[in-house]
């Protein structure tokens, strides 16, 4: 046999460095606008609970709106951010970290409206809540991004 024509392991192309980088930074920006989103969210959705549905409500020495308002966002915040910091990690197809983020948003953002009139006013209870909403969104995007991907 000839030299030329024996067929040994084909290298991979390799990303610049700057491209991987961009692209780490990229998915790092996502999961914190991701989270500054729903904190944002959170605090608005926590004060029309504390406000409507439980005015003597406390969080850290903050009375109503305001206290489930700190709470509702913390707890959105760092929910989403986690959730983010999985998604990203774990999930390297692309695309499917993103509807992951977004079902996990959206959720934050519209679920606990729905769940206000019959939450105790307790911070555990708002805080579940919010945790709850943030995981069914998170798998019904993750549910999105598998059916997404077959139909390609």
């Amino acid at each position: 046999m000839h030299e030329e024509n024996r067929v040994g392991p084909q290298e991979e192309p390799r990303k610049p460095e700057n491209e991987s980088r961009w692209a780490g930074l990229k998915r790092v920006l996502t999961v914190l606008l991701a989270a500054a989103l729903a904190l944002l969210g959170g605090c608005i959705g926590g004060s029309s609970f504390g406000g409507n549905y439980a005015p003597d409500f406390s969080f850290w020495g903050m009375p109503g709106y305001e206290g489930s308002g700190l709470l509702g966002g913390l707890v959105a915040g760092l929910t989403v951010f986690v959730i983010g910091g999985f998604a990203t990690e774990l999930l390297h197809r692309r695309g499917a970290s993103l509807w992951v983020l977004a079902g996990s948003l959206a959720a934050i953002v519209f679920g606990p409206r729905f769940l206000f009139p019959v939450v105790p006013p307790q911070e555990v209870a708002l805080a579940l809540v919010y945790i709850g909403c943030a995981g069914v969104g998170a798998l019904i995007g993750w549910g999105i991004s598998l059916l997404a991907g077959r139909a390609k």
